[in-house]
């Protein structure tokens, strides 16, 4: 969803609300823009630090390196990844109610863990450092 503008998230949950029977649920995750905001504003805290190491052990930045710069990683969440729209839990329960979800039924989890845990269970470890997880139930 991040490679999406907000206007085609919230359609593609209206869409995905429509197809749910009442108690149904959908979980998405995608890059928590929080976590980002606090590493820029207090880069020592750990989070950039982690996320730097992790970042390098991917092909793409054998030969470059991950810059140490907090800007840098801010910006590469945006540009160098396509991402359209990054959400925290605020602006992903917006999307959902702008899509017909209630308030009520938007759940904040963490990786690995939800009302199916089946489901959670396909929580891809890759993204878990930097993403947010969350799930919209139909009422």
């Amino acid at each position: 969803m991040e490679h999406l503008d907000l206007e085609d998230v919230i359609a593609w949950l209206a869409d995905a609300r429509r197809l749910l029977r009442p108690g149904g649920r959908v979980r998405l995750s995608t890059p928590d823009l929080r976590l980002y905001v606090e590493g820029y504003l207090n880069p020592g805290d750990g989070f950039f630090a982690e996320h730097r190491e992790r970042l390098g052990k991917l092909r793409v930045f054998a030969e470059t390196g991950v810059p140490d710069r907090p800007a840098w990683m801010v910006n590469q969440i945006f540009r160098r990844w396509k991402h359209r729209w990054i959400f925290d839990f605020e602006e992903l329960t917006y999307a959902a109610e702008q899509a017909g979800f209630d308030r009520d039924a938007v759940a904040r989890r963490s990786f690995g863990e939800g009302a199916e845990p089946e489901v959670a269970a396909l929580d891809s470890p890759g993204h878990n450092d930097e993403s947010i997880y969350v799930e919209l139930t139909r009422t």
